[in-house]
């Protein structure tokens, strides 16, 4: 899905120069298996992720603002405006911004 970040390099004329870790490669320790961060395209990160909330049944609502928001102990109520301008109310355990 990803690799690990590249490292960085100037170049002057042309020419490489110096190289450097965007962040300092470490191995896996007990509290942090893994350890390094991996880059990944945006679009397979969306594909990811909107994959596995089909699967739980969840939906995606794209193309929609955000206009409102209640929280409370049981949740939150999210009131949208789709891209048609129809009124959507959603009410969800948890509400994740994605945008």
């Amino acid at each position: 899905a990803g690799g690990p970040y590249p490292r960085m390099r100037t170049w002057r004329d042309g020419e490489p120069g110096e190289e450097w870790d965007m962040a300092e490669r470490t191995g896996p320790e007990p509290g942090a298996p893994y350890h390094d961060g991996w880059m990944v395209p945006q679009w397979r990160t969306q594909e990811v992720l909107y994959g596995r909330l089909r699967e739980l049944g969840g939906e995606v609502v794209f193309g929609a603002a955000l206009t409102g928001l209640d929280q409370d102990a049981d949740g939150v109520t999210a009131r949208l405006t789709g891209a048609d301008g129809a009124a959507i109310a959603v009410r969800a355990r948890w509400l994740v911004g994605a945008d």
